[in-house]
């Protein structure tokens, strides 16, 4: 099986080099820089896992979705630890979620996340059958949903609508 998780060797690396320097399942595009793009980034979901506490952030800049798992109070490139946008899987190395190793850097703890069409309300992954939240429409976010998972291995994710019937991934 292919992981389809990304892992980040360095929670103290910037956005752009976080999104273009891993593998697996990452966007086929490096973040922007947000120094010559300012940005407004949206906070999606908060919590604390491994003991450390961390914030799932969106935002939209240059037509791609963004997605990073950052500090909770406010997005930190610094404390970025895992990151990618443009979400699709027509290219090398590119894929339709992303994550890395979880908060905490617990070794084997690792977070999965991306964004969903907007019928899929539930996703099974990680063994899981996990909620499914809509993606804000503010800030020229998109229309759809997200998930977020702290669980490894498993079979590839598979977005579910109402009635638990398979919804494919698109592109973001």
């Amino acid at each position: 099986m292919v992981s389809r998780i990304r892992t980040v060797a360095s929670v103290a690396v910037a956005v752009t080099v976080l999104a273009s320097a891993a593998t697996g399942c990452t966007s086929r595009r490096p973040a922007p820089n947000p120094t010559t793009s300012p940005v407004t980034r949206v906070r999606l979901a908060t919590g604390t896992t491994n003991g450390a506490r961390w914030g799932l952030w969106a935002w939209e800049q240059g037509k791609q979705l963004c997605m990073a798992l950052s500090g909770p109070d406010r997005y930190a490139e610094q404390a970025t630890s895992s990151a990618g946008c443009g979400f699709d899987n027509e290219h090398p190395g590119s894929g339709y979620y992303t994550g890395g190793r979880a908060p905490g850097g617990k070794p084997g703890k690792y977070v999965s996340y991306g964004p969903l069409p907007t019928r899929a309300v539930r996703i099974r992954a990680h063994g899981a059958l996990l909620p499914t939240k809509p993606l804000p429409r503010s800030h020229g976010l998109p229309a759809g949903r997200y998930w977020i998972s702290f669980a490894s291995g498993g079979d590839r994710p598979q977005p579910l609508d109402a009635s638990d019937k398979p919804v494919p991934f698109q592109a973001f």
